[in-house]
């Protein structure tokens, strides 16, 4: 995966299941029953995630560090994809070619 989002308004990102924390997709670390005891639908972005409220669970309390400051959301910002392949965040055929070379 060599793509992760620059988070905006939140409300295009899967909470879950997307790239857009820095230890990358959520639901790499719990299984999927651990995601139903959170008590969130797999489906809820992140925009939906952090203007909600959920009972108490075990998952939540163990992904909680992870999230105390939450992400920085962007009301008047779209959220959008940034390229990890280079610096600039930009994709280019140039980084991708160099990419596959080294892989």
């Amino acid at each position: 995966m060599h793509f992760k989002w620059r988070l905006g308004n939140g409300l295009s990102t899967s909470f879950w299941f997307d790239y857009w924390h820095e230890k990358g997709p959520l639901y790499k670390f719990f299984m999927a029953a651990d995601i139903y005891r959170a008590g969130s639908p797999r489906t809820i972005t992140i925009q939906q995630f952090f203007s909600s409220t959920f009972p108490p669970s075990t998952v939540l309390d163990a992904i909680q560090p992870w999230l105390d400051s939450g992400p920085p959301l962007v009301e008047n910002r779209e959220d959008s994809f940034i390229w990890i392949g280079h610096s600039s965040g930009v994709f280019s055929v140039s980084s991708a070619w160099k990419l596959i070379r080294l892989t």
